[in-house]
Protein backbone atom coordinates (compact mmCIF):
# COMPACT_ATOMS: atom_id res chain seq x y z
CA UNK A 1 0.00 0.00 0.00
CA UNK A 2 1.31 3.90 -0.69
CA UNK A 3 2.16 6.04 1.79
CA UNK A 4 -0.48 8.63 2.98
CA UNK A 5 -0.15 11.72 4.51
CA UNK A 6 -2.39 13.70 6.30
CA UNK A 7 -3.24 16.54 8.71
CA UNK A 8 -2.25 14.85 12.57
CA UNK A 9 -4.98 14.26 14.50
CA UNK A 10 -5.79 14.26 18.12
CA UNK A 11 -5.61 10.70 18.54
CA UNK A 12 -2.61 10.31 16.28
CA UNK A 13 -0.89 12.72 18.52
CA UNK A 14 -1.13 11.56 21.80
CA UNK A 15 0.07 8.27 20.37
CA UNK A 16 3.09 9.53 19.59
CA UNK A 17 3.46 11.59 22.32
CA UNK A 18 3.04 8.67 25.14
CA UNK A 19 3.66 5.71 23.73
CA UNK A 20 6.55 5.63 21.22
CA UNK A 21 9.49 5.05 23.17
CA UNK A 22 12.83 4.67 21.67
CA UNK A 23 15.87 2.54 22.84
CA UNK A 24 19.03 3.59 24.56
CA UNK A 25 20.42 6.92 23.54
CA UNK A 26 18.11 7.15 20.80
CA UNK A 27 15.25 7.67 24.19
CA UNK A 28 16.58 11.23 23.98
CA UNK A 29 13.75 11.28 20.94
CA UNK A 30 10.84 10.22 23.06
CA UNK A 31 8.67 13.31 23.68
CA UNK A 32 8.12 13.19 27.26
CA UNK A 33 11.81 13.36 27.58
CA UNK A 34 11.14 17.49 26.88
CA UNK A 35 8.19 19.06 28.58
CA UNK A 36 7.97 21.85 25.60
CA UNK A 37 8.27 19.28 22.92
CA UNK A 38 5.47 17.03 24.46
CA UNK A 39 3.18 20.20 24.73
CA UNK A 40 3.52 21.19 21.23
CA UNK A 41 2.87 17.82 19.81
CA UNK A 42 -1.06 17.30 22.32
CA UNK A 43 -2.22 20.59 22.17
CA UNK A 44 -4.22 21.08 19.34
CA UNK A 45 -3.55 24.81 19.20
CA UNK A 46 0.07 24.57 19.00
CA UNK A 47 0.02 22.18 16.44
CA UNK A 48 -1.44 23.95 14.28
CA UNK A 49 -1.39 23.09 10.87
CA UNK A 50 2.25 22.24 11.27
CA UNK A 51 2.05 18.68 11.98
CA UNK A 52 1.68 15.62 9.26
CA UNK A 53 1.07 12.23 9.82
CA UNK A 54 2.27 9.24 7.83
CA UNK A 55 0.10 6.11 7.21
CA UNK A 56 1.08 3.15 5.79
CA UNK A 57 -1.10 0.26 5.50
CA UNK A 58 -3.99 2.08 8.03
CA UNK A 59 -1.29 2.13 10.93
CA UNK A 60 0.98 5.43 11.53
CA UNK A 61 4.27 5.24 10.66
CA UNK A 62 5.56 7.97 11.13
CA UNK A 63 5.00 11.80 11.63
CA UNK A 64 6.77 15.14 10.28
CA UNK A 65 6.36 18.94 11.05
CA UNK A 66 6.97 22.04 9.10
CA UNK A 67 8.24 25.68 9.92
CA UNK A 68 7.99 28.53 7.44
CA UNK A 69 11.22 32.10 8.25
CA UNK A 70 11.44 34.99 6.66
CA UNK A 71 14.37 33.99 4.83
CA UNK A 72 12.53 31.36 2.46
CA UNK A 73 13.28 28.10 4.17
CA UNK A 74 11.09 25.54 5.44
CA UNK A 75 12.30 23.89 8.65
CA UNK A 76 11.48 19.75 8.86
CA UNK A 77 11.15 17.75 12.18
CA UNK A 78 10.37 14.27 11.49
CA UNK A 79 9.66 10.90 13.70
CA UNK A 80 9.58 7.36 12.61
CA UNK A 81 7.51 4.98 14.91
CA UNK A 82 9.99 3.02 17.27
CA UNK A 83 9.62 -0.09 15.72
CA UNK A 84 10.43 0.67 11.81
CA UNK A 85 14.22 2.41 13.05
CA UNK A 86 17.30 0.85 12.23
CA UNK A 87 15.70 -1.43 9.68
CA UNK A 88 16.75 0.89 6.70
CA UNK A 89 13.56 2.01 6.26
CA UNK A 90 14.68 5.92 6.89
CA UNK A 91 15.78 6.85 3.20
CA UNK A 92 12.85 5.84 1.97
CA UNK A 93 10.96 7.77 4.69
CA UNK A 94 13.11 10.75 4.22
CA UNK A 95 12.36 11.18 0.49
CA UNK A 96 8.90 10.80 0.87
CA UNK A 97 8.58 14.01 2.96
CA UNK A 98 10.89 15.73 0.82
CA UNK A 99 8.84 15.09 -2.39
CA UNK A 100 5.48 16.41 0.20
CA UNK A 101 7.72 19.63 1.07
CA UNK A 102 8.48 20.63 -2.32
CA UNK A 103 5.42 20.11 -4.28
CA UNK A 104 3.76 22.39 -1.50
CA UNK A 105 5.99 25.01 -0.42
CA UNK A 106 7.74 25.84 -3.89
CA UNK A 107 11.15 27.51 -4.52
CA UNK A 108 11.87 26.66 -0.58
CA UNK A 109 14.99 25.95 0.95
CA UNK A 110 14.47 22.24 3.37
CA UNK A 111 16.67 22.54 6.44
CA UNK A 112 16.94 20.38 9.18
CA UNK A 113 18.84 20.22 11.99
CA UNK A 114 19.91 16.73 13.92
CA UNK A 115 21.41 15.83 17.25
CA UNK A 116 25.27 15.66 16.52
CA UNK A 117 25.64 11.97 18.27
CA UNK A 118 22.67 10.56 15.71
CA UNK A 119 25.37 9.57 13.30
CA UNK A 120 23.09 7.06 11.88
CA UNK A 121 20.16 9.52 11.03
CA UNK A 122 22.52 12.16 9.57
CA UNK A 123 23.76 9.71 7.30
CA UNK A 124 20.46 8.89 5.58
CA UNK A 125 19.84 12.29 5.28
CA UNK A 126 23.46 12.36 3.49
CA UNK A 127 21.98 9.78 1.01
CA UNK A 128 18.68 11.74 0.95
CA UNK A 129 20.53 14.66 -0.58
CA UNK A 130 21.35 17.48 2.68
CA UNK A 131 24.97 18.57 3.09
CA UNK A 132 25.78 19.48 6.58
CA UNK A 133 25.96 23.70 6.78
CA UNK A 134 26.97 24.25 10.25
CA UNK A 135 26.38 22.88 14.13
CA UNK A 136 24.17 24.74 16.75
CA UNK A 137 23.64 24.40 20.54
CA UNK A 138 19.85 23.82 21.11
CA UNK A 139 18.26 23.97 24.63
CA UNK A 140 16.38 20.87 24.76
CA UNK A 141 15.45 17.37 27.35
CA UNK A 142 16.14 19.80 30.41
CA UNK A 143 20.07 20.95 28.77
CA UNK A 144 22.20 22.03 25.91
CA UNK A 145 23.05 20.00 23.54
CA UNK A 146 24.68 19.99 19.81
CA UNK A 147 22.90 19.26 16.41
CA UNK A 148 24.03 19.43 12.88
CA UNK A 149 22.15 21.93 10.49
CA UNK A 150 21.65 20.01 7.31
CA UNK A 151 20.27 22.27 3.64
CA UNK A 152 18.81 19.58 0.99
CA UNK A 153 20.68 20.47 -2.33
CA UNK A 154 19.21 20.61 -5.34
CA UNK A 155 17.10 17.16 -6.71
CA UNK A 156 19.58 17.01 -10.04
CA UNK A 157 22.56 16.55 -7.49
CA UNK A 158 21.29 13.71 -6.30
CA UNK A 159 21.95 11.99 -9.73
CA UNK A 160 25.48 11.62 -9.10
CA UNK A 161 24.84 9.48 -6.09
CA UNK A 162 24.26 6.60 -7.45
CA UNK A 163 26.69 3.88 -8.17
CA UNK A 164 28.56 4.93 -4.58
CA UNK A 165 27.87 2.64 -1.46
CA UNK A 166 28.22 5.31 0.84
CA UNK A 167 28.58 8.86 1.82
CA UNK A 168 31.52 9.48 3.96
CA UNK A 169 31.50 13.52 4.43
CA UNK A 170 29.74 16.51 3.52
CA UNK A 171 30.27 20.06 4.23
CA UNK A 172 30.11 23.52 3.15
CA UNK A 173 32.53 25.58 2.34
CA UNK A 174 31.05 29.30 1.13
CA UNK A 175 28.30 28.87 -0.98
CA UNK A 176 29.54 25.36 -2.30
CA UNK A 177 28.75 22.04 -0.92
CA UNK A 178 31.47 18.90 -1.16
CA UNK A 179 30.36 15.37 -0.83
CA UNK A 180 32.89 12.46 -0.05
CA UNK A 181 31.20 9.24 -1.74
CA UNK A 182 32.81 5.75 -2.31
CA UNK A 183 31.91 2.86 -4.15
CA UNK A 184 32.82 -0.93 -3.66
CA UNK A 185 36.22 -0.10 -5.91
CA UNK A 186 37.30 2.40 -3.49
CA UNK A 187 37.14 5.80 -5.69
CA UNK A 188 36.33 8.67 -4.30
CA UNK A 189 34.64 11.47 -6.17
CA UNK A 190 33.55 15.23 -4.99
CA UNK A 191 30.67 16.77 -5.76
CA UNK A 192 30.61 20.54 -5.95
CA UNK A 193 27.91 22.43 -6.76
CA UNK A 194 26.32 19.21 -8.78
CA UNK A 195 29.11 18.93 -10.69
CA UNK A 196 31.09 15.45 -10.24
CA UNK A 197 35.00 14.98 -10.75
CA UNK A 198 37.28 12.35 -9.82
CA UNK A 199 39.53 12.94 -6.69
CA UNK A 200 41.53 10.03 -6.95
Amino acid sequence: MRFKISKMNQKEAMEIADNWKYNDEYAFYDMTADPEDYEEIVNELKRGDNYFSVIKDDSLYGFFCISEDNNNNIEVGLGMKPEYTGLGKGLEFVNLIIEYVKSNYKNKTIILDVASFNERAIKVYERAGFCKKGKTMVSTNGGKYEFVILEYLPSQGKAWYFGFKHITSSFYVGKSCFIFLYSDSCCFSLLQNNYCRDVW
